[in-house]
């Protein structure tokens, strides 16, 4: 794996990171939060390597949606948009009725 953009950088994300950069040591792991101040914690424990933005999803590999049900219901379909076909997203979210159902007719 050469490149995964992790949403949300808080423990979850963090530790999805960390694991990444564990097996994977030369991987660029690129943070996106809503918060910037949230990111830049997350390159300066080094969680990640830089902080990003949904521009970055477009050559990676692997997106992390470490983010609330809610929020990913809101931004999958984003992510979706800009992610080339060979990229793959997961969530951690703890139910998928409302995930699946926003992106069932997405392209």
């Amino acid at each position: 794996m050469k490149h995964v953009c992790v949403i949300g950088t808080g423990l979850i994300g963090g530790s999805f990171a960390m694991g990444i950069k564990r097996l994977y040591p030369n991987c660029k792991l690129v943070g996106i939060d809503n918060n910037p101040e949230h990111a830049k914690m997350a390159v300066e424990i080094k969680w990640v390597d830089e902080a990003g933005s949904y521009e970055d999803i477009k050559n990676t590999e692997l997106v992390i949606l470490a983010i609330p049900v809610d929020a990913t219901a809101q931004e999958l379909p984003k992510v979706l948009d800009v992610i080339s076909d060979h990229g793959m997203v997961i969530d951690v979210g703890s139910t998928k009725y409302d995930i699946c159902k926003v992106v069932e007719d997405h392209p």
